[in-house]
């Protein structure tokens, strides 16, 4: 008996990205020609609960085709798949395509597990689907199920001390059902394994990623080939990332982004991270894309990293009458009703309007009340 077990595929999130989104759902694909019993995913398969992308259609034709094979693509939901209407996974689930193995009964107060069974290899498989801020986990102290000898429990939930975050909502390991085979978690975008009376617990990690965030920070991507519940982690053809620093103290921006067109020149890679750190005397925003040649950028997704650089900007100097104790004058006032501000900045999404629009409208809010702001200082000056 073979499975793969993977999650958080996160489909969608490099839509605008067309080489990467392609590469990770020809990444995805190819698993659906490996000589495998079934495949189990726990959770966020897609980034967006109804997102329209290029490409979902033919991947969408390789799940079908590789369920109509006679095996089986089981899953849970994850929080990002779920919405309060139809979705892509409720629409897959509906066309049996995938197999959602999230089957619960509330009965006097306890959670009953249902079972889906394999008839291919005699393995039974229940699960509990994830949900905005975890609140699944209140699930787990009410769950009753008797596995049987040869059987998988999937779930998309974090362990207490998985998220590595204060405060965050976990799940306690000793509050996990026993007697399971195999335990497939999901969620968490970091490999770990966990053994419960001798059972293996893993987190398969990052299939692909679903921010440049993780892409920069996580080498480990792929699945777990799990053969009579013995699991083992396979990486999936990596990407060509480059990650060049630059030390931006005691330099100006000109300066700065000369070397960084310098080095663009002689780099190939599919993503080019530039990463700037450092003290500097000037503003970082001056740092940008747009001031990079096309050619270069033409090259290589480029993204510009500022988060490890600092700007020491002048300190406003104030007047004080020591008798007082009061501020007399300051240069340089910022005008900013932070009240009115913030409620400028109440803006709600418009029905049917798309997530990527709803951004670029907000954003020019923004920036309008922060030209705004400007002006009034200037004329202040």
């Amino acid at each position: 008996m073979k499975f793969i077990h993977l999650s958080d595929t996160h489909f969608g999130a490099f839509s605008s990205y067309p080489k990467l989104h392609t590469k990770e759902l020809e990444e995805f694909k190819k698993l659906l020609t490996e000589y495998i019993d079934f495949i189990v995913i726990s959770g966020d398969i897609f980034n967006m609960p109804f997102q329209m992308f290029e490409g979902l259609d033919d991947l969408i034709f390789s799940m079908r085709a590789f369920t109509e094979s006679g095996r089986h693509i089981y899953a849970v939901p994850g929080s990002h798949d779920i919405s309060s209407g139809s979705s892509i996974f409720s629409i897959l689930e509906a066309a049996g395509i995938i197999t959602n193995v999230f089957k619960i009964k509330e009965k006097d107060g306890y959670i009953y597990l249902e079972r889906t069974y394999d008839k291919r290899t005699g393995v039974s498989l229940y699960g509990i689907g994830g949900e905005t801020n975890s609140r699944e986990i209140e699930l787990y102290n009410k769950i009753i199920v008797k596995p049987e000898e040869k059987s998988i429990f999937l779930f998309h939930s974090p362990i207490k001390g998985s998220l590595g975050i204060q405060g965050a909502r976990e799940l306690d390991l000793e509050n996990m059902p026993k007697g399971f085979s195999y335990y497939a978690g999901g969620h968490v975008h970091k490999r770990m394994v966990k053994m419960i009376d001798g059972a293996y617990l893993i987190y398969p990690g990052l299939f692909f990623g679903s921010s440049f965030d993780e892409l920069y920070s996580h080498t480990e991507r792929g699945y777990v080939l799990v053969e009579d519940f013995k699991p083992k982690f396979i990486e999936i053809e990596p990407l060509n990332i480059c990650i060049y620093n630059v030390n931006c103290e005691n330099r100006s921006s000109r300066n700065v982004l000369d070397e960084i067109q310098s080095k663009l020149e002689e780099i190939n890679a599919d993503i080019m991270f530039i990463n700037l750190f450092g003290k500097a005397s000037f503003d970082p925003d001056e740092i940008n894309i747009g001031k990079i040649p096309l050619k270069l950028k033409r090259k290589f997704i480029l993204m510009i990293r500022k988060k490890d650089i600092k700007y020491e900007s002048e300190e406003i100097p104030l007047e004080i009458d020591n008798l007082e104790n009061e501020v007399k004058s300051i240069k340089n006032p910022f005008s900013l009703d932070l009240l009115e501000f913030v409620d400028k900045l109440k803006i709600e999404k418009v029905e049917g309007e798309m997530n990527d629009e709803f951004k670029k409208r907000m954003l020019k809010s923004l920036r309008n009340e922060l030209e705004r702001v400007e002006y009034n200082d200037n004329q202040v000056n």
